[in-house]
């Protein structure tokens, strides 16, 4: 232990710690995000593209395409607006933090988790009915 940590009291330490893990939260939080963001996009293009080149012999075949491509397309949308109230919230809590006047904003923070969370729920819903639309696409291309 070096000098400057032998000075710190027990909360500081909690409350260091707390930080950390609260950062590690929010980076594990918004990297999924952005994967799922990326993933999609990724997905449309080559739906797009295979649709372009090949074209679809079928009802089944043009359901799944149809469920694939409306499926990334609701999880972009939705991880996008899951990004914009997230970095909305955070502006308001660093206002509310900066006024010596602060509130308590727990509440307010709770509200905003079970705002946010539906929406995280939905994006992520709408990209595994897109990947098992895929498979199904994959499914049709090989054995029909």
């Amino acid at each position: 232990m070096n000098s400057e940590e032998k000075g710190k009291t027990g909360r500081e330490r909690k409350d260091a710690y707390y930080n950390v893990l609260l950062g590690s939260w929010i980076s594990t939080r918004n990297e999924v995000d952005q994967q799922l963001i990326s993933t999609s996009g990724i997905g449309v293009i080559v739906l797009v593209t295979i649709l372009a080149v090949q074209g679809t012999e079928g009802f089944w075949e043009n359901l799944f395409y149809f469920c694939a491509i409306l499926g990334f397309v609701c999880t972009m949308i939705s991880m996008v607006i899951v990004f914009h109230l997230n970095s909305k919230h955070l502006k308001e809590v660093i206002d509310k933090l900066a006024d010596p006047d602060c509130e308590d904003i727990g509440d307010r923070v709770e509200d905003t988790y079970k705002n946010l969370m539906p929406l995280d729920y939905f994006g992520l819903t709408c990209f595994f009915i897109s990947m098992a639309s895929c498979l199904g696409i994959a499914a049709l291309a090989m054995f029909f």
